[in-house]
This record gives C-alpha cells, sequence and structure tokens, in this order.
C-alpha cells in the first residue's frame, strides 16, 4: 500500500515559498493498493495528482468525495 498527500491544508489554499516545505494545496490523497487507485479529496492538490495520472493513461480510479470544495476553480 503506497499513500501519497497532495495537498494538506483546510479551505484555503496557500501555495508559494512560506509553505514549500508542509506544502500550500488543499486536500488530496492518492492510495495505491495494488492495480486499486483511490483518491480522496478533491481540494487543489487534485491539479497535480491529475498531471501525475495523465502520465498513466489508461487507468482506472475510484474518487471518494469527502466534501465539497469550493477552493478548485
Amino acid at each position: 500500500m503506497q499513500i501519497t498527500f497532495w495537498g494538506v491544508r483546510g479551505s484555503i489554499p496557500t501555495p508559494g515559498p512560506s509553505t514549500v516545505q508542509i506544502g500550500g494545496n488543499t486536500s488530496c490523497v492518492e492510495l495505491r493498493a495494488g492495480k486499486a487507485i483511490l483518491i480522496f479529496d478533491g481540494g487543489t492538490g487534485l491539479r497535480q495528482l491529475g498531471k501525475k495520472l495523465l502520465k498513466e493513461m489508461p487507468l482506472t480510479a475510484q474518487k471518494v468525495w469527502r466534501a465539497l470544495h469550493d477552493d478548485v476553480r
């Protein structure tokens, strides 16, 4: 099993030099177990995860919405 945190912030993204060590994207977590890919939450971290997944196409992933994110536009 592999877990990658693509975002860990609350409701407001704060990317930039002052948050580079801990991250500035809002919540997005990727969990891989065997061939299964589960994506939890869809905050601004989803953009970076999406770039990674595009390189692995075609693939199947399941998205689990924990909360509505109005920070992704």
